[in-house]
């Protein structure tokens, strides 16, 4: 059991707060104390309150993932040396406080609640668009396999698929082929066992603005091209429209056979 897993066990089974160090979807490296709510063994993912020690925001995660989180340190306690009188003075009852919500979660030793609300600064790799997004384009891209393929049950879908677990090896030896994921695999079923056969990126427009993410995109690309894997890239606007996904499809499938 590697220090990082050893730490989140601990941290599930005795009730601890983790400092981590965490390298988000922009390749960023930002530090984070995180109380864990549950774990995800299938996705290698934790669902966490995180407060961000560079911004001093606190914040609910649904989804961040083992596999990103490059160090970590169990504490026993979290002190917050704070004037009471002074917090009070500033805090603002009509308006978000985030500091305020973390002295009372310290005080309460975790009985308070965090007020539920979007990530804003997307430091642990939360991405632009919705869930609801997503979740409509997988209806869409696996109603679109279903009614190309008819009755046989030849391909399935998977979600945020760790890019290590796609491929065996890092032929190019990419330093995102262990930390990155693709947001969608559509897999193969051969026999009894299943192979991967396309995989599909999601973008918003910080794919086409944003440098950093720009450079992570073609990572990913060179990762597919060195395994002879087809990489499709779909801008968030079509994730609702059904026809055009199974356009993409059959174009695909016909190339390919």
């Amino acid at each position: 059991m590697n220090p990082v897993h050893r730490d989140i066990f601990r941290a599930i089974h005795e009730g601890k707060w983790l400092t981590i160090e965490y390298r988000n979807r922009q390749e960023q490296v930002t530090r984070h104390w995180i109380g864990i709510h549950s774990l995800d063994i299938r996705r290698r993912s934790l669902s966490v309150e995180g407060f961000h020690l560079g911004l001093y925001t606190l914040e609910i995660y649904d989804r961040i993932y083992i596999d990103s989180i490059l160090s970590s340190r169990a504490r026993e306690q979290l002190i917050v040396l704070v004037s009471e009188k002074n917090l009070e003075r500033l805090h603002q009852q009509e308006g978000e406080d985030d500091l305020y919500d973390l002295v009372r979660y310290v005080r309460s030793n975790g009985a308070s609640k965090v007020a539920s609300k979007p990530a804003r600064s997307r430091a642990l790799g939360i991405k632009s668009f919705s869930t609801k997004t997503e979740e409509a384009f997988l209806r869409n891209l696996t109603h679109a396999l279903e009614n190309i393929w008819l009755s046989q049950s030849r391909f399935t879908v998977e979600k945020e698929v760790a890019v290590s677990q796609v491929f065996e090896d890092n032929v190019n030896y990419s330093d995102l082929f262990y930390s990155g994921r693709f947001d969608f695999v559509v897999y193969e079923q051969i026999g009894d066992g299943k192979y991967p056969a396309l995989v599909i990126e999601l973008d918003g427009k910080e794919h086409f603005e944003d440098e950093v993410v720009m450079a992570r995109d073609r990572k990913k690309q060179e990762i597919c091209h060195a395994h002879q894997m087809e990489l499709i890239r779909v801008e968030n606007t079509y994730a609702r429209r059904y026809q055009h996904m199974k356009r993409i499809l059959e174009a695909y499938f016909k190339m390919m056979h």
